[in-house]
């Protein structure tokens, strides 16, 4: 109901939405589609006034924040995504007596370290602004993708390039999708109803296009 409205939304949200959705329907296969598609990760938070260290561990999304790109160069995904798991310093921080903190109003160094790793990888690049304006900076897909920062190197968390989708228009409240994936070996472009064959380098290798990807799937 929340997308019976008619009106435009974004297709992250979605997508979100529609995996809870399948959770709360189908309980039988809860711990199907945590398996296939929960980035696990411990969030840490380090102390600067009194060195304690608390985390725990969460849900990743793994929505990768563009930042500033004066020269207007293409972004790998690869960098966005050890971007997003870098440590962050001087984050605010209420260290708790609770929780066997100093008591403190004080900053703190955040760190990410991944638990596990699914089967199927989605990266939501983050183009849209508080005011759901647009960020068109140029994103180079890879055709694989590694997850640095993880705590067991038995796991595999290697991955290839499966499915794009692409926003066209200005912002989250207009627009376009498409999409394009791969079906054995061949990449289909789905515009509408309309599927036409293309290969991915017409998507990766495309300046206008490379302004267009918001969601990049991965699998194993």
């Amino acid at each position: 109901s929340v997308f019976a409205t008619g009106s435009e939304h974004d297709p992250h949200e979605f997508w979100v939405c529609f995996l809870n959705y399948w959770k709360e329907e189908h309980l039988d296969l809860e711990s199907l589609i945590d398996d296939y598609f929960n980035l696990e990760v411990e969030e840490g938070r380090s102390c600067d006034n009194c060195d304690d260290y608390a985390s725990s561990i969460v849900v990743d999304p793994l929505s990768v924040a563009i930042g500033d790109n004066a020269e207007d160069e293409p972004l790998s995904i690869e960098d966005l995504v050890d971007n997003h798991f870098q440590n962050e310093g001087n984050v605010y921080f209420h260290h708790s007596r609770k929780d066997g903190g100093c008591g403190r109003r004080t900053t703190a160094t955040k760190s990410t370290k991944i638990t596990k790793c699914p089967k199927a990888l989605l990266v939501h690049i983050k183009r849209f602004d508080a005011e759901n304006q647009k960020n068109e900076a140029r994103i180079h897909l890879t055709n694989t993708l590694s997850l640095p920062h993880h705590e067991n190197d038995n796991d595999n968390c290697n991955y290839r390039l499966c499915g794009v989708l692409n926003h066209i228009g200005g912002s989250v409240d207009n627009g376009h999708c498409t999409a394009i994936t791969k079906k054995g070996e061949q990449w289909v472009h789905y515009n509408d109803a309309v599927g036409t064959k293309r290969s991915i380098s017409f998507f990766t290798g495309n300046e206008y296009k490379q302004r267009q990807c918001y969601m990049a799937l991965y699998i194993q």
